[in-house]
């Protein structure tokens, strides 16, 4: 299994549009399509519907979607901690501003 390849899938699954988040993963648009096709083959099932507007997760996509979510934030907790023995600081900073 491919963390890499989840988080394609992951980010499919929040934008709900193939090309949105292959532009967000700066991936080209089939490069993202394959790693789907792969992970389909993997898990012999589909994870998306496929419209003209986007595509829709699959029910068993959906029932997925939480536990990937999970893995892939201790994914992210893991290299936190790595950081923090090596005395560096990590994580996600985020920026907000109002008029």
């Amino acid at each position: 299994m491919d963390i890499s390849k989840w988080e394609v899938f992951l980010k499919v699954a929040d934008t709900l549009n193939v090309t949105a988040a292959a532009e967000q993963l700066h991936l080209s648009q089939s490069g993202v399509s394959y790693v789907l096709r792969c992970l389909e083959q993997e898990t012999c099932f589909p994870l998306f519907a496929r419209h003209k507007q986007g595509v829709a997760l699959t029910a068993p996509a959906e029932e997925l979607l939480p536990v990937i979510r999970g893995f892939l934030g201790e994914k992210e907790k893991i290299g936190q901690i790595i950081s923090g023995i090596n005395g560096l600081s990590r994580g996600t900073l985020r920026i907000a501003a109002y008029q």
